[in-house]
Formats: C-alpha cells, structure tokens, sequence
C-alpha cells in the first residue's frame, strides 16, 4: 500500500506526537506521520524534501502565510470546538476531534489531489448470501472480516451491509452517499470507503442502508464498478457484503463476486429453501455460473469464531471447500 507523507504541527508537543503516533500505530491507513512544533522546522524539511498534505496549527497562518505559497493540500487545525467545515476554499478541523474524524478529513482531502495508485494487491470480493432466514450470515460476514484482517494480510478488511433493512437505531447510515459514489463511477472509491466506514475489531465497517429499495438501484454494471476498484486500487485486501435475500433486483448481480458463502442450518423447511434458490437459478439460467463457487456452509445455533473465518477463506482459496453443485448431486443421489 502507498504511504502518504503528512506533517503534522502544534506548539503542544504531547497533542503534536499523540496524533503521529495514532496515525503511524494503524497498518490500514495509506500515511506516514511526522510531528513537528514549529513551523519554521516545516517549512525547513519542505525546502528539501516532498510532502503530500500538511496538517497544521491554525495560530501559525500569518508566519505561513507570510513565507511562501503552499503548494501541498493544507489542513488548518483550529483551537475552536466545532466540527471539520470549509470556509473561503480553507479546510478546518477542531483541534478537539476524535483521531477518526482527523483521518476521515485528511482522506477525503488526499483524494481530491492524488489518484490512488493500483498495487495489485488483487483484494478478495465475498458475498454471503442466503434464502434462508436467521442462518447466522451476519455473524459469518463478521467472523471473515476479523479472522481475515491483518495476519500478514497487506490491506484490511471491509464489511459492506447489504441487508434489506437496517438499523433506525444508528447515528450514521453512509451506505446512501456510497451508493451515489458507485453510481457517479467515482475516482479514488476506496479512499471514499475509508471516509465512510467506521472500525469494528479491526475491520472496516459500513452498515446496510435503512430500506433495500436503495440497494435495487444497482445494477450489475455498478457493483462491478465497486468490486473491480476494490481489486485494482489495492487498498483493501477483503471485502465482504452481507447481503439480504430480497436486496438485489437482479440475482446475477452474484456472478460478480469472486466467491459466495451460503449459510443454512439444518432444519427442513430451510433446507427448502436452499434447494429451491438452486431451482431458481437453474431457471435464470445462472446454475452452471454460479453453483461452481457457491459454498453452502452449515452455521447451526453457534459462535462463528473469527480464527473459522480465516481458515474458511483460506480453504476457499485452496479449492478445498465443498460447492453448491456437488452439494446438489450428493444430495439428489
């Protein structure tokens, strides 16, 4: 992953280095801090070496000011308790604010002045879908999304709700300016992921929208948009979308992930259900394209420990796990 280099100064040393160290101490995120106290010192390193965005005290504007023109993207970090704004095309930030809102701020400056580079990383793309009701999808989408983050893993991990309903409950539902992202075909999308997700146990996190009639705006087109950006831009390693079954208008919108998991328990009417989404897609004429790397997996009333998750995708990648179609002729036999 490329690292961006931000400078980072205040006159208080402690906040100067605490926020480094918070930004430095993340493997996920694509910079690499340096604190400075005085703005002579910045304005030192700048003459011999390049940086890619500053973040810095809003009581040294008049000496920047008066020294040179800034040719980086400038955060200004103000003494005022407020959130981040704009004002007269100047970028500004609480100096109060969480460390996430700092990063969500430095991002989406960094994407309106650098593309971001692809570094073939060739992220994993996984659905996690199901016909079946209360079969444990969320709690595996979650699972994979831990077990999968870090472990010598470049990128990290995104956990992308995709249910029919979410939670009212929510402070934030960011999944809305995601969707007008993916339909704007939007540059630099996984540096927009990163300003839109929240941390959950070391992955990053956005929740289902509150209703699934936006999910049925997207076409195939669009969510090959969003998986090719997450393969190529090599910012994520995993993606996992926990999808409802009634969330997308059309069903071979699957055909583009590079895997699905179809989690069941073992009750009759569930196992129903299983077999008649295998009827289905024989109707659409999907069987052969997507039975072939569908993995049922049988998730009964337990914990899905995220060490399962990791050893699940991995025996995914190793061709080891048991497919949809296979499932089938065992069964019909």
């Amino acid at each position: 992953m490329k690292k961006y280099k931000v400078l980072l100064g205040d006159p208080e040393e402690r906040f100067a280095v605490a926020l480094m160290n918070y930004i430095n101490c993340s493997t996920q995120l694509p910079f690499l801090a340096m604190a400075f106290t005085n703005p002579a010192d910045i304005k030192a390193y700048l003459s011999e070496h390049k940086a890619d965005l500053l973040v810095i005290s809003s009581l040294w504007k008049a000496y920047w000011r008066s020294q040179s023109e800034t040719m980086q993207p400038l955060l200004w970090i103000t003494e005022e308790n407020y959130a981040q704004t704009e004002k007269e095309e100047e970028h500004l930030i609480s100096k109060y604010s969480t460390g996430t809102e700092y990063v969500r701020c430095m991002l989406k400056l960094l994407s309106r002045e650098h593309p971001l580079p692809g570094v073939g990383a060739g992220g994993s793309c996984i659905a996690v879908y199901s016909p079946v009701g209360r079969c444990g999808k969320t709690r595996l989408s979650q699972a994979l999304c831990q077990g999968c983050t870090g472990h010598g893993m470049e990128g990290g991990g995104l956990y992308l709700g995709m249910e029919e309903y979410g939670n009212p409950d929510m402070e934030y539902h960011n999944m809305e300016e995601l969707l007008y992202y993916i339909k704007q075909q939007a540059p630099n999308l996984s540096i927009k992921l990163k300003t839109l997700a929240q941390n959950m146990q070391g992955y990053d996190y956005i929740p289902s929208p509150l209703s699934y009639r936006e999910l049925w705006e997207l076409e195939r087109a669009d969510i090959a948009f969003l998986l090719n950006a997450i393969r190529q831009e090599g910012y994520y390693s995993l993606l996992v979308a926990d999808i409802g079954a009634g969330s997308l208008i059309r069903p071979e919108i699957l055909t583009e992930f590079d895997g699905i998991y179809l989690p069941y328990v073992r009750d009759k009417k569930a196992e129903g259900k299983v077999w008649a989404f295998c009827q289905v897609l024989k109707n659409l004429g999907l069987w052969k394209t997507l039975s072939e790397y569908c993995y049922p997996i049988c998730m009964e009333d337990r914990e899905f420990m995220p060490e399962e998750g990791r050893e699940l995708e991995q025996d995914r990648q190793d061709g080891k796990l048991i497919a949809l179609n296979q499932l089938y002729e065992e069964r019909r036999h």
